[in-house]
């Protein structure tokens, strides 16, 4: 059974993107992500870990849209895992370093080729592409959650990269969205609680069809929490209804066994046969039983307390 992450991710990773900046910044997240920059030779190059078959076939495809057909020298080595297979994927060097530029991950520095810990700046400048950053980060290290897998809603990204978790933190800001970093074990954690924002980001990813399931496990969530609220309060009020009409029950049964209900005024008489017949009545059935209100019946009911009181 697919996990709502899965199914959000899988609608992330099947768009495709027209403009080589948001390509670009898509290919820094997953680089950042699940890559690892080797060298080959007096080359570089990025090697990927990946284990989504959407993933593979959004980075290859994007890749050839923009750079042209992946030669043979590309290594894919496949390796089983339970449930699915990892890619153990190391692109051909040449491609591999002008991608790395190309995406910021390198640059050069005095003469020297530096590798960038931080998000390139250039790949982030608009809107767009600080959205296609984050939604395939989330692809590449995070994941999201309903209330029905367990806990509550969460969404986070997860990198060994603090200045990465930094930066996504910062992004995310800029959105209105602040979130929150963890530091759990080796990994900095950047997350969500928020429904609203897990739900408006969902939105923006292009995860229409997983934004509209959150919404609607909110929605029912909520129902039957006025639900579930409603009952309690009934049953609370159900609960004070039989105690009260116990404690009435027991001063009628004194009165009784002492000086009979006989001794009583027509009105404390009535009222007192009225509970005898129906011991878990309401007030206003009581009230609608001897045709009088409610409070008439409250009041009598508090003058059987008082003479019994007195028998004591």
């Amino acid at each position: 059974m697919k996990t709502f992450s899965f199914e959000a991710k899988q609608e992330i990773l099947n768009l495709r993107y027209d403009s080589f900046c948001c390509a670009t910044s898509s290919l820094c997240a997953i680089f950042q992500t699940l890559g690892e920059i080797v060298f080959r030779g007096k080359a570089l190059t990025v090697s990927l870990a990946i284990d989504h078959d959407d993933m593979f076939e959004f980075v290859t495809q994007t890749i050839e849209k923009f750079y042209g057909k992946m030669t043979e020298a590309t290594e894919i080595h496949i390796t089983k895992r339970v449930g699915n297979e990892r890619r153990e994927w190391l692109i051909e060097p040449s491609l591999g370093e002008k991608l790395l530029f190309d995406t910021g991950l390198v640059s050069i520095e005095n003469g020297m080729r530096k590798i960038n810990r931080h998000i390139e700046k250039t790949m982030v400048l608009e809107d767009c592409c600080k959205i296609a950053y984050l939604s395939h980060a989330f692809c590449g290290s995070g994941t999201v959650s309903l209330p029905t897998e367990g806990g509550g809603y969460h969404m986070e990204w997860s990198t060994k990269n603090p200045e990465m978790a930094e930066d996504i933190a910062n992004l995310l800001a800029e959105f209105g969205v602040l979130p929150k970093t963890v530091k759990r074990n080796d990994r900095f954690v950047v997350y969500l609680k928020d429904k609203d924002a897990i739900s408006e980001l969902l939105g923006r990813f292009g995860a229409v069809k997983s934004m509209l399931k959150l919404e609607e496990t909110s929605a029912e969530r909520d129902m039957r929490n006025r639900i579930n609220r409603g009952a309690n309060c009934m049953t609370a009020n159900i609960s004070k209804t039989i105690d009260a009409a116990a404690k009435q029950l027991a001063a009628i049964e004194l009165i009784e066994q002492t000086v009979g209900l006989e001794s009583l005024s027509g009105a404390l008489f009535d009222m007192a046969q009225a509970r005898k017949e129906d011991p878990s009545a309401s007030l206003a059935t009581l009230a609608e039983k001897l045709k009088i209100s409610k409070s008439a019946v409250r009041q009598r009911l508090d003058s059987l307390f008082a003479v019994a009181e007195n028998l004591r």
